[in-house]
């Protein structure tokens, strides 16, 4: 969708390196091994990948077959639907979380069945990683942040303490990037949702996304 992605082509040309070009069903599926734990089978589990104009949802179904979709809600996405200021206020917050149910809604009427069999959520990307290092109190650190609980209480209190807050007094938090100030309360909101959705009380964060699964496939 990168309105410059021609110039970004042509970089990759000129400087002879290599590109392939892969599906969202192949996307979906690298996350969701790269997520994994070494040797989790993956049965059970969902891996919610937040980006900034989509999110998505991945799981391994009885079949062993992995079934991913995309979600038209990313943290940026979000945002810039709901947002008019900050602070944000409750009809806007209250906003972004029914947008959020209504999308999770419409992935379990295509997947009927599959909400039922989940009994672990992992979340990947910069929005966990964030709310992490917020919580433990230090910089991104991998080995710290890699498998973090977040809960769901947690993460209620920390949308709503952020969304009472101006983007220069969230960037005033040491640990949180000062780029993702105005788009962590969609963020957070949207990882709220989809764990009260999986009905689990917690998840678990993971530093391993595409890459690793990549890996791992070669390995």
């Amino acid at each position: 969708d990168a309105k410059n992605k021609e110039e970004f082509f042509d970089i990759l040309t000129e400087l002879e390196i290599p590109v392939e070009i892969i599906s969202g069903d192949r996307e979906a599926e690298l996350t969701f091994l790269g997520a994994l734990s070494q040797g989790q089978s993956g049965e059970g589990v969902v891996v919610v990948d937040v980006g900034g104009g989509s999110t998505e949802i991945i799981v391994k179904n009885k079949q062993g077959a992995l079934q991913g979709a995309s979600l038209d809600i990313g943290a940026v996405r979000l945002t810039e639907r709901c947002v008019s200021s900050h602070p944000i206020s409750k009809a806007e917050v209250d906003s972004m979380r029914r947008i959020t149910c209504e999308h999770l809604g419409q992935w379990e009427e295509r997947n009927p069945g599959l909400k039922e069999q989940i009994q672990e959520v992992i979340a990947v990307a910069g929005t966990p990683t964030t709310l992490a290092c917020l919580e433990i109190g230090e910089d991104y650190n991998p080995d710290k942040v890699h498998q973090h609980i977040l809960t769901l209480d947690n993460l209620k209190n920390w949308g709503e303490t952020m969304a009472g807050e101006s983007v220069e007094e969230r960037k005033k938090r040491p640990t949180l990037p000062a780029g993702r100030a105005d788009v962590i309360v969609a963020g957070t909101m949207i990882l709220e949702e989809t764990l009260r959705f999986f009905q689990q009380s917690a998840m678990t964060v993971s530093v391993q996304g595409v890459r690793y699964g990549l890996a791992a496939t070669m390995s």
